[in-house]
């Protein structure tokens, strides 16, 4: 039996042969003019979505009576309109680790450009060094303290630790459950305890 998946963006090439090796019928709607657009929601059993702006999941969920499946090209679903989404859709996000390694080179991008204070576009020696917000500061061996255990935050975690900054890693997260590059964890209840302890918190 075939599957009508739709995906409110373009997909890459990779991921269209790989989807209808499965015997699918995709629908990318960047493609599809507003009728065949209508024609496909009409059809979708599985809406592969960046919801917002791009696509109102609230104003097309009561055009999709056959959809079954939300699978999210986000890490996070608290964006969605969970109370305009019938019961019996099951809803999947990309928060496996998809973006871990992305957005960590990142958060270590931004860490970096403010600690050494290049975030500054213009600057003289005297007040580069004196400026509170611009002397360089030394990440070595620091604390940091990152909000979140999950993909991403053990990714900042791993590089502080591994990456030749030797940092003492403290985390955050609901329950306070151990996790992986993590020297000590804490739930969230207790951030305010541990934050006078942090050197960078991301």
């Amino acid at each position: 039996m075939t599957t009508t998946i739709v995906s409110t963006v373009e997909l890459p090439e990779k991921a269209r042969e790989m989807l209808r090796s499965y015997n699918v019928n995709l629908y990318e709607l960047p493609k599809l003019g507003k009728d065949e657009q209508s024609s496909a929601l009409s059809s979708a059993e599985i809406l592969m979505c960046w919801c917002g702006r791009e696509f109102d999941l609230t104003s097309n969920i009561k055009s999709m009576p056959r959809l079954r499946v939300i699978q999210t090209f986000s890490a996070g679903v608290d964006h969605l309109p969970f109370t305009a989404i019938p019961s019996n859709v099951e809803i999947y996000s990309n928060a496996g680790g998809a973006y871990s390694v992305p957005v960590a080179e990142h958060a270590w991008a931004m860490i970096l450009t403010l600690a050494k204070g290049l975030h500054k576009p213009v600057l003289n020696a005297r007040e580069y060094l004196s400026n509170e917000l611009t002397s360089p500061r030394k990440i070595i061996e620091s604390t940091l303290l990152v909000l979140g255990t999950g993909g991403i935050g053990r990714e900042i975690a791993r590089i502080g630790k591994e990456g030749g900054f030797r940092t003492y890693n403290i985390g955050i997260n609901r329950s306070g459950r151990p996790a992986e590059y993590f020297d000590e964890v804490y739930p969230t209840s207790k951030l305010l305890d541990v934050l006078p302890r942090a050197d960078i918190v991301q």
